[in-house]
């Protein structure tokens, strides 16, 4: 018992005297931003990692139950949803092999309908028809939730919902600033799920520095980056010629292309920062489905323009941008 007292006397003694001084999450997140640390040191361990790998399970379960659906407009569908949730293409699919016909009906709607809500990501911001008073949590969360979802995301990953972690992040901040809880419980909500972004960005900024677990089985870092140089430069092309891309982001992928030219130069420079930029974007450039049904060619359209208009795209477009200027800078 006495042991116990001590100890918690101590522990707080120590916080009072500043010894564990917390900083904000803004600042925790962090003196990276302050002093941006882009030069990985992957490939220095010596350590073998696999490497980034699609999910072949899936894309094989996908293509078995699209010969069972007997139904084209569903088939359709499930191919465009297949590039927002595979998983969730799957599902559709597997339905429509084992549903009579006259229940087809409602599949093809409710897949319609589940590709629209997949079409956009939420925006998290401080709503003004939220009463709320101003806290410096609810300032941190914003400016935390912009970084997951501009700068971070162009991380590299392999997700199997499209922005499945920001889209997580959003609707749970979002849900907790409409619920019906007391203050206090709000703006301990908020905190937790703030905690838990810094949490990721760090995790995937870690992964960026340290693992040479990369898209390709490169074994240089020299390697690595002459895939990613290609890949990269082989979608800025075709971004540029798409029409749904505003000309402000056309002309923040000019910069970065023309900045990319000369951060491929430094041999410690690691490209993979602006991969999952390119590996979520490129599957919007071409279409997944035939000119033959041309309600599913209406609707592809739609989600091109939906997601490549978006407030992510041109959000993430600029961060591209502006990293790419920061280390060219730093060098």
């Amino acid at each position: 018992m006495r042991q116990t007292i001590f100890l918690f006397f101590l522990s707080n003694v120590l916080l009072a005297d500043g010894l564990f001084q917390k900083k904000t999450y803004v600042q925790d997140l962090e003196e990276f931003e302050l002093k941006p640390k882009y030069k990985s040191e992957a490939y220095q361990s010596g350590e073998s990692w696999p490497r980034i790998l699609d999910d072949g399970t899936t894309k094989e379960e996908y293509e078995f139950y699209a010969k069972k659906c007997p139904a084209s407009e569903i088939k359709d569908a499930a191919q465009i949803l297949y590039l927002l949730s595979p998983f969730d293409s799957v599902f559709v699919l597997k339905h429509c092999s084992e549903v009579p016909e006259s229940l087809r009906g409602g599949l093809e709607k409710s897949t319609k309908q589940k590709i629209y809500d997949l079409s956009f990501l939420p925006i998290y911001e401080k709503i003004p028809t939220v009463e709320l008073p101003e806290h410096s949590i609810l300032n941190d969360s914003f400016e935390i939730w912009k970084r997951t979802v501009y700068r971070y995301s162009n991380f590299y990953k392999n997700d199997l919902l499209f922005l499945e972690t920001e889209r997580q992040f959003s609707n749970q901040l979002i849900r907790v600033l409409y619920s019906e809880s007391s203050l206090s419980q709000k703006l301990l909500s908020i905190k937790k799920i703030t905690e838990d972004m810094r949490n990721h960005n760090l995790a995937k900024l870690q992964m960026y520095l340290y693992s040479n677990q990369n898209p390709v089985l490169a074994k240089s870092l020299d390697e690595e980056n002459s895939f990613l140089h290609k890949y990269y430069k082989s979608n800025i092309y075709s971004f540029l010629e798409e029409g749904e891309i505003s000309n402000q982001d056309k002309k923040k992928l000019k910069d970065f292309e023309s900045c990319l030219e000369a951060v491929k130069k430094d041999a410690n420079q690691r490209l993979l920062l602006f991969y999952g930029y390119f590996s979520d974007y490129e599957r919007f450039l071409s279409m997944p489905i035939a000119n033959s049904n041309p309600k599913a060619v209406q609707q592809w359209n739609f989600v091109k323009r939906n997601v490549l208009r978006s407030h992510h795209f041109s959000g993430r477009t600029t961060e591209l941008s502006d990293t790419c200027s920061i280390i060219q800078s730093g060098q």
